[in-house]
């Protein structure tokens, strides 16, 4: 996977462009993911504005706009940012994760996602009926039943 250095940070992108450079791994729709080792210090990253961008700090703190996320956090960043101005007080490794926002709402719920209330319910109802659409998973283990969705009484 391609590397590249800016400023304290050594960044590997797992997934999409970053900086100039591009992950060999195939992506169905516009993402990027990058893994991050960051040095004390001040990283200014770019940023696709188009993307809605989110950041975990797997260890150490960061801080964003002055605001500190801590190791094991999930730092939403929106969308319309140029650049990510990362301010490491101490080692860290992150993880930036973006891409095109969804055009609408989506919800999830146990291992579903969908667009409605009405598709996890159809999503439930196919899986415990295992018509398929799942697969099947050779294992010795058991299947994990369902819980019922709240809302279908």
């Amino acid at each position: 996977l391609p590397r590249l250095e800016i400023d304290e940070s050594t960044l590997t992108v797992l997934a999409g462009a970053f900086g100039g450079v591009t992950s060999p791994a195939r992506q169905d729709s516009p993402m990027v993911g990058v893994d991050a080792v960051i040095r004390p210090g001040i990283s200014v990253w770019p940023l696709r504005t188009d993307f809605e961008h989110g950041l975990v700090v797997l260890s150490g703190e960061v801080a964003v706009e002055g605001r500190p996320v801590r190791s094991d956090r999930f730092a939403y960043l929106g969308i319309g940012r140029s650049e990510l101005v990362l301010d490491a007080v101490e080692p860290a490794r992150v993880l930036l994760l973006g891409g095109v926002p969804f055009g609408q709402p989506i919800l999830m719920w146990w291992n579903f996602v969908a667009r409605s209330r009405q598709e996890i319910t159809g999503a439930y109802e196919q899986w415990r009926a295992r018509d398929g659409r799942f697969g099947e998973v050779h294992s010795d283990l058991d299947r994990i039943p369902a819980p019922r969705p709240p809302w279908s009484g």
